[in-house]
């Protein structure tokens, strides 16, 4: 058995977003022309990669975009992440834990088939 939920961990410094940690499935798979396809169903983002080291990037390049478009355009990382389906699990000043977890069978079985992506992602708002 893999995992069956997904966390973030969200970091400010004087109220601006500075880096994010997180562990959570994504899914991929070869696609039309050799190129991959590549799921993270958490944050509802699907890209494109090229191959295995391309796709890591493509990852992080979306998880970034993400969270520089919510910061930007939206109502801030958290309020999205709760329109998403995630929890908080903990807060302070600086510090954010919110946690994509369930207790449907049918959905656990499905998160335990994706590879698991831990990053800590610096990001500049």
């Amino acid at each position: 058995m893999k995992f069956t939920e997904a966390n973030i961990e969200i970091n400010r410094i004087d109220g601006k977003l500075s880096s994010i940690t997180i562990d959570m499935p994504i899914w991929d798979k070869i696609v039309e022309d050799e190129f991959m396809s590549v799921n993270i169903p958490f944050l509802g983002i699907k890209t494109f990669a090229k191959n295995e080291i391309d796709s890591r990037e493509a990852i992080k390049e979306c998880i970034n975009l993400f969270c520089v478009t919510s910061e930007k355009f939206g109502n801030g990382l958290e309020t999205e992440l709760r329109l998403l389906g995630w929890d908080f699990i903990s807060e302070d000043e600086e510090s954010v834990l919110m946690s994509f977890n369930t207790s449907n069978v049918i959905f656990d079985q499905i998160m335990e088939t994706g590879d698991k992506f831990v990053e800590t992602l610096e990001l500049t708002c």
